[in-house]
């Protein structure tokens, strides 16, 4: 894979076309052409009456965080809408499957940005590269992941509620505020880990770095 994407292949200097099913592969492609090799992802589908559809996002499982972000945004506009015109379950019911995938987000935010991609959930191996951006979590950062993802537990599909409690579901607005909320975690923590990795590494003890 690694000497795949090499500057020294083919691929550094003319277009190589992968067509796979398979999203782990995809992101090992993305993980090993890194900055060296410019990189677009496609995602082609079909329809009950049409094939090779082409789309430019990738499906969602696929999608990394800002692709997601912008995904549950427009999810959020469109949940306006179906609140004015329709009845409240059918309301309820679209807004609990968009906290499935705003809780899917978070978890999706964990590894990919405040892990910087070390750890994830689908390799074999740690990338240390990423060790340092991880000095930039703080306990605050970990405080507020905790509220929001707990708060998508509590409203979305999957989980059962008891007949008692009856919580409402957040208006529209609220669920646009909870992406919101995503998308400003995932910049700042970003910003501060630029800083981490603009500053000069630290001599340890005994004079080594």
């Amino acid at each position: 894979m690694r000497s795949w994407w090499s500057p020294n292949h083919r691929s550094a200097v003319r277009q190589v076309i992968v067509f796979r099913r398979d999203l782990i592969f995809l992101s090992d492609v993305e993980d090993a052409a890194g900055h060296q090799t410019p990189s677009q992802t496609r995602h082609i589908r079909r329809s009950a009456a049409t094939v090779s559809l082409v789309n430019n996002d990738l499906p969602w499982e696929g999608m990394k965080i800002a692709a997601r972000v912008d995904s549950l945004e427009k999810r959020a506009r469109s949940l306006t809408s179906l609140r004015a015109s329709a009845d409240e379950e059918t309301y309820k019911g679209g807004a609990r499957h968009f906290y499935d995938d705003l809780r899917a987000a978070w978890e999706r935010a964990l590894e990919e940005v405040a892990f910087a991609h070390a750890v994830m959930r689908h390799r074999d191996y740690i990338k240390v590269q990423g060790l340092p951006s991880v000095s930039a979590l703080t306990q605050q950062d970990c405080q507020s992941w905790s509220a929001n993802f707990g708060k998508c537990c509590g409203l979305m599909a999957g989980h059962g509620e008891s007949r008692g409690r009856n919580r409402a579901m957040p208006e529209p607005v609220e669920l646009l505020r909870d992406v919101q909320a995503l998308d400003t975690w995932v910049r700042n923590l970003r910003d501060r880990q630029k800083a981490v990795q603009a500053s000069p590494p630290q001599r340890g003890r005994g004079g080594r770095w």
